[in-house]
């Protein structure tokens, strides 16, 4: 299990459903953009109104990240 930064899109001339969010471990290591549709319900719920949050997560090279609990805010 690694941490893995979640940000949401900032601004984008897409759509909210369509604008891609970033996960990716510190070094930007297997970094994964996911459209919003993608991410879980309870991921955005974790987030509230934050742009960024750090979770849990594990690496698959078949399904990307898999997120787990939202863990302390880390520096990087």
């Amino acid at each position: 299990m690694e941490t893995v930064k979640v940000q949401r899109p900032i601004t984008s001339s897409m759509s909210a459903a369509d604008t891609p969010w970033l996960i990716y471990a510190k070094g930007r290591k297997h970094s994964e953009q996911c459209p919003a549709k993608a991410i879980p319900q309870s991921i955005k719920e974790a987030m509230g109104a934050d742009p960024k949050a750090y979770f849990e997560a594990d690496w698959s090279s078949s399904a990307g990240w898999s997120l787990g609990k939202r863990v302390k805010d880390e520096l990087w």
